[in-house]
This record gives C-alpha cells, sequence and structure tokens, in this order.
C-alpha cells in the first residue's frame, strides 16, 4: 500500500485559482485578439508578449502541480522539482525506512540539498532525516498543511518502528508543537 501526499495549503489553492484565471483570460485575450482586423506591429508584439507570459504561467502552475510526497511500505520517494537550480526547490529524495536514524523539522531558506538559492528568501519547513551514513535528507513540506506534515511524520516513524522495534522519535504533532514555540512562523 502507498500513501501520496498532494500540496493542500492554503497559499498553494489561492495561488492556483489566481493562476488559472490568469491563462484562462490570457488564452481569451489571444484568440479575441487574433480575430481583429487590424494589427499594428505593436499589436504583433504585444501578442508575443501575452503568449510568452502565458507559457511562463502555465509552466510555472505545473511546477506546483507536479509536487507529491509518496510514501511506500518501505521507502519514501518524492520527486524532484522542475527546472533549473536556481528556481528547483525540491530535489529527488528516494530512500529506504531502514536507512532512518532520526527524524525532525527545521525551517530554513535554503534547497533541500541545503544549498543557498538566489532568489529565495522566505523560510520554508522541512521534514529532516538523518541518515545511517552520516548523510541528510530533507523534503520541503511548504505547500503541504500542519495536518499533513503530522501525518507524514507519523507514517514514516510507525514503519521505522516496524523495521526497528528501539527505534524512538517524537511524534509528528510533538514536532510541530516544538518548533512552533521556537519560531512563531508556524
Amino acid at each position: 500500500m502507498k500513501k501520496t501526499y498532494y500540496p493542500k495549503s492554503v497559499l498553494l489553492i489561492i495561488f492556483s485559482i489566481f493562476m488559472l484565471s490568469i491563462i484562462i483570460s490570457g488564452t481569451y485575450s489571444i484568440c479575441w485578439y487574433l480575430i481583429r482586423d487590424s494589427k499594428t506591429i505593436l499589436d504583433w508584439i504585444g501578442l508575443g508578449v501575452a503568449i510568452y507570459f502565458i507559457a511562463f504561467l502555465v509552466y510555472t502552475f505545473l511546477r506546483f502541480i507536479r509536487r507529491k510526497i509518496v510514501l511506500y511500505e518501505d521507502r519514501i520517494f518524492v520527486l524532484e522539482d522542475m527546472g533549473g537550480k536556481e528556481v528547483k526547490i525540491q530535489y529527488e529524495v528516494d530512500l529506504s525506512f531502514a536507512e532512518i536514524e532520526n527524524v525532525y523539522l527545521e525551517i530554513s531558506n535554503k534547497n533541500s540539498l541545503n544549498k543557498n538559492m538566489r532568489w529565495v528568501i522566505t523560510p520554508m519547513l522541512y521534514i529532516v532525516f538523518d541518515l545511517n551514513d552520516g548523510t541528510k535528507a530533507r523534503i520541503n513540506v511548504y505547500f503541504y498543511s500542519k495536518k499533513q506534515v503530522i501525518s507524514i511524520i507519523d507514517y514514516i516513524i510507525e514503519k521505522k518502528k516496524q523495521i526497528d522495534p528501539i527505534f524512538s522519535n517524537p511524534t509528528g504533532y510533538e514536532l510541530i508543537s516544538e518548533l512552533s514555540k521556537q519560531k512563531s512562523i508556524l
């Protein structure tokens, strides 16, 4: 059995509605323009800019709706974001529950590889895993609700305890509560 989580934050819903309305109205405007009779060079330049803008919005919208976290019986998989390294926040994560030693939450304005990003200044929430080999894996959960984050963490802890009965880690609710006390952005 696998569980798939898609972002459900209020920000993403508002952003999606806004993006869809702009895409639909922009497409309508382009179609309206094409059936008009008189066209000047400025009209053609404006049409080119409008088409580029609509294509950019469609690309941005696709980047956001492609986000998901998939929890399998034995592993975690997160798809890599679309785009180049300057806009990519989440890199692919594919790890088994057996590799996990510790789970905690962290707020950072870096990408999932813990590298600085030129255009990102917004602090984002990450689920961080300390792994057996001494490395860390991070999953960006900025666009997920608190309830989803708690559910994801609890599922991971439950699966890890099935593999390693002596594994102990605070629950998702405890981690969120602790982080909320430390930082007032949640």
